[in-house]
């Protein structure tokens, strides 16, 4: 009983200093296999604390596992039934159901997926039961019919979903969060204590596996580019002759935030470019697939918010003698990426000579000797 009278003079000096009191009807015990029966019979005599069992949950999270981790989350799905069941007996709207399901469903599992990976059956399950929800909320019968894949509902809306997410990549995303603040928090006393045992080193894979920074000040963030400011971006567009050979470069600052936009109002701007510089015979190129595919496919659907893009370039491109769009790799974009993050960063917008703008433009113009933005 030594060491519960020494836990209790701790917990009594942190409440003097702290001014807080702990709350015995809130606070209980866990003990392992091995404390004895009259041992735990004192401590609950000495403090109150009632016996807890071991699926016992803190913030809908259970504070202990077993081997059948679909038992222990069993509950996120009968809670998430429980709620999709009391809305079958009301007439909603797509649009009301649609909301209850992103501001409600979904939010469900947030605690337990905020610090565990839940079994992959558990993700069907569930996904399950929110497709019924929308698809057949008044019909309990096991079959339904779904006009459309539920991977179709749960992409973006700017790509033509819904803004749904699938469990699976909930999980992932909360899980990810948890990295990140792992990553980032590198000066708590928790994180500066944990380190990744090597060993012998026969095990990691040098090439494969992910290294850990480890010197003074570093913080993890995003490659540059690929994070884009809160209400703008900049677009830049580079156009060669048949040679390969710089004709011109331009930048501007446009205002969005939502990198498809930025990319098909970069490929319209090279339209009217094109267009100003009497140019007949021009070859488009861009590193999104999506605005290639939406300009280049009759039967593509664009997202909404390209669609007045698109449609304006597909308009615009009659007035050319040819003119061909065609999708390339981001690798063989350097010169426009570069050019853009440069003008970015140094809020500097226009016609940009190859010696004026970034560094090493210069170099990754003779390198891309093949034709790029417009010929």
């Amino acid at each position: 009983m030594d060491d519960v009278q020494s836990l209790m003079s701790c917990i009594n000096t942190y409440c003097a200093w702290s001014g807080q009191m702990v709350s015995i009807e809130k606070s209980g015990a866990f003990y392992s296999k091995g404390v004895h029966t009259q041992f735990q019979k004192q401590v609950k005599c000495l403090w109150c604390l009632k016996t807890l069992p071991q699926s016992t949950k803190y913030l809908c999270v259970p504070l202990f596992l077993s081997h059948n981790r679909k038992k222990d989350f069993s509950y996120v799905k009968e809670k998430l039934e429980s709620k999709t069941s009391c809305w079958k007996s009301k007439s909603l709207s797509w649009m009301g159901r649609a909301t209850l399901i992103k501001s409600v469903a979904m939010a469900i599992p947030s605690y337990s997926m905020a610090a565990f990976q839940l079994p992959k059956s558990l993700y069907k399950d569930m996904d399950s039961c929110v497709k019924r929800f929308w698809w057949a909320p008044k019909k309990e019968a096991p079959h339904y019919y779904a006009p459309t894949a539920w991977k179709n509902i749960c992409t973006p809306v700017q790509e033509g979903g819904l803004g749904f997410r699938t469990f699976w990549n909930l999980n992932q995303a909360c899980l990810a969060k948890l990295a990140w603040w792992v990553l980032s928090k590198k000066d708590s006393i928790c994180i500066q204590g944990a380190y990744i045992l090597v060993g012998d080193g026969s095990s990691t894979l040098v090439w494969e596996d992910p290294w850990i920074p480890d010197y003074p000040g570093f913080i993890p963030k995003p490659k540059e580019g690929n994070s884009p400011s809160s209400n703008h971006v900049a677009i830049a567009v580079v156009a060669r002759d048949w040679r390969g050979s710089l004709v011109f470069s331009l930048s501007k600052k446009v205002y969005t935030n939502v990198p498809v936009q930025a990319e098909a109002k970069a490929l319209r701007w090279s339209v009217y470019l094109a267009l100003d510089k009497i140019f007949s015979n021009v070859v488009f190129e861009s590193d999104s697939q999506i605005c290639i595919r939406a300009i280049s496919q009759v039967d593509t659907s664009p997202p909404w918010r390209i669609q007045g893009l698109i449609s304006d370039i597909k308009a615009r491109t009659q007035n050319f003698l040819s003119a061909t769009f065609s999708w390339v790799y981001r690798e063989a974009n350097n010169a426009a990426h570069l050019l853009s993050v440069w003008s970015l960063k140094n809020s500097v917008y226009g016609p940009l000579a190859p010696f004026c703008g970034p560094s090493n433009f210069a170099s990754v113009i003779s390198k891309e000797a093949e034709p790029s933005a417009i010929v």
